[in-house]
């Protein structure tokens, strides 16, 4: 019996709680128990409330704040798309190396007035030797 007093008065106080931890901005302590029940089916016992609160507050509260308050989602870096990833991999690997290559070819091509890019392809042009004529006896 006291033991489910005790649970009663933890859930019951629950909301005071939020209200001191996060101000007029609390979410609803749904969350917080959700939360409490993942975390402590995860860790194979029970991590209590106040635990709980903590721990959200620290996970999710920026991202929850921003959702709820502002109406409009939140930048979640940690749950980006694969998709996405895989764009900022190409992105930062192989299209900014490749743009400051030829940036810098353009630049050396500027300076020198010579084309490199027939030696970079593998094709050396002779351009001052002229085409070859067909002499007919």
């Amino acid at each position: 019996m006291n033991t489910l007093s005790k649970t009663t008065n933890t859930v019951d106080g629950l909301d005071e709680l939020l209200t001191n931890m996060f101000g007029k901005t609390a979410p609803p302590k749904e969350e917080i128990l959700r939360h409490k029940w993942l975390e402590s089916e995860k860790a194979g016992r029970d991590i209590g409330v106040l635990a709980a609160a903590y721990d959200w507050r620290a996970k999710y509260y920026p991202y929850w704040k921003e959702y709820h308050v502002s109406g409009e989602p939140a930048a979640m870096l940690q749950f980006r798309s694969a998709s996405r990833r895989r764009v900022e991999i190409l992105a930062c690997y192989a299209l900014l190396p490749l743009a400051v290559l030829f940036f810098g070819l353009a630049l050396l091509q500027w300076t020198t007035g010579i084309d490199y890019t027939d030696y970079i392809c593998g094709h050396q042009i002779l351009y001052a030797s002229p085409l070859p004529s067909h002499s007919y006896h």
